[in-house]
C-alpha cells in the first residue's frame, strides 16, 4: 500500500494534481533517513548506533557514512548539520559506560567521541597497520575495550582513561597450541655403485632345460594314455 502511494504521489506531483497521503505512507516518508543527501561521493551505511542521554532524554543516531559520522535526531529525524569527519573509512563504532563513543578507522586509527558534546575527545595511536582493523567491543564487566585487527592481535584498552593495557596474538596461541610448524620436505635417492667384477669369476648361463630337468642317458618309457597312445 505505501509503495502504491508513493508511485501515484510521485506521479501526481509531476502532473501538478494533489491526492491526500495515507498514515502508512506518511510514516515512510517521514522516517526515510538519506545520509547521500548534498553529497558529491556515494558511500553505503557501514554501522549505526543508538544513543539515548538518560539526563537530557535525547536520543540520536550515529551513523558512519564513509570517512564521516552524521548524527540524526530520533524525534524529528532530520540530521545535524555538523558532521564528524575522519582521516579514513570508518568500519566500527561502540559505546562505553560513559556514553563516549569509540570508532575505528580502516587505516587502524581509534577515536573517542563525546556524544553529548558532539566532540573528537581523544585520537589514540595505533600500530595495527593499514586495513587493520576489523571490530570493536565494550567489556562492560571489566570496563575494557577490545578492538581486534585482522591478523588476529586483539588489543585491549581501559575505557576510563583511554589507557593502552595489552596486546593478546590469538594466532600465536592458536599455533603453540596446536603446535602447528611449517614443515619443509626433501627427497632422497640412495644409490650403491659395485665395481666391476672379472670375466672369469663369471659363470656362465646353465641350460634351462637342464636346470629344469636334468641331463639323462636313459631312454624314456612310454606312457600309456587310455584311447591314444605317446611314445611308442
Amino acid at each position: 500500500m505505501a509503495l502504491k502511494d508513493l508511485s501515484i504521489f510521485t506521479r501526481m506531483r509531476q502532473t501538478g494534481t494533489l491526492k491526500p497521503l495515507s498514515v502508512e505512507t506518511r510514516n515512510v516518508l517521514t522516517r526515510r533517513l538519506t545520509p547521500s543527501i548534498n553529497e558529491t561521493e556515494h558511500y553505503g551505511v557501514r554501522c549505526l548506533l543508538f544513543t539515548e542521554h538518560p539526563d537530557t532524554g535525547r536520543s540520536s543516531i550515529w551513523c558512519a557514512y564513509g570517512s564521516k559520522l552524521k548524527v540524526f535526531n530520533v524525534t524529528t529525524w532530520i540530521c545535524d548539520p555538523n558532521d564528524l569527519c575522519f582521516p579514513s573509512l570508518i568500519v566500527s563504532m561502540c559505546l562505553d559506560a560513559r556514553f563516549k563513543l569509540w570508532v575505528r578507522c580502516i587505516n587502524g586509527g581509534l577515536f573517542v567521541v563525546d556524544t553529548l558534546t558532539r566532540r573528537c575527545d581523544a585520537a589514540l595511536v595505533t600500530i595495527d597497520g593499514e586495513n587493520a582493523c576489523e571490530t570493536i567491543e565494550f567489556d562492560r564487566i571489566h570496563n575494557h575495550i577490545l578492538t581486534a585487527n585482522r591478523n588476529g592481535t586483539i588489543t585491549l584498552w581501559n575505557a576510563s582513561d583511554w589507557e593502552r593495557l595489552y596486546e593478546i596474538n590469538l594466532l600465536e596461541i592458536y599455533n603453540k597450541t596446536h603446535n602447528i610448524q611449517e614443515r619443509k620436505f626433501i627427497s632422497r635417492a640412495v644409490l650403491t655403485l659395485r665395481s666391476p667384477t672379472n670375466s672369469s669369476n663369471v659363470e656362465k648361463p646353465s641350460n634351462r632345460k637342464q636346470a629344469s630337468f636334468g641331463v639323462s642317458n636313459e631312454p624314456l618309457n612310454p606312457i600309456d594314455i587310455p584311447g591314444k597312445n605317446i611314445l611308442k
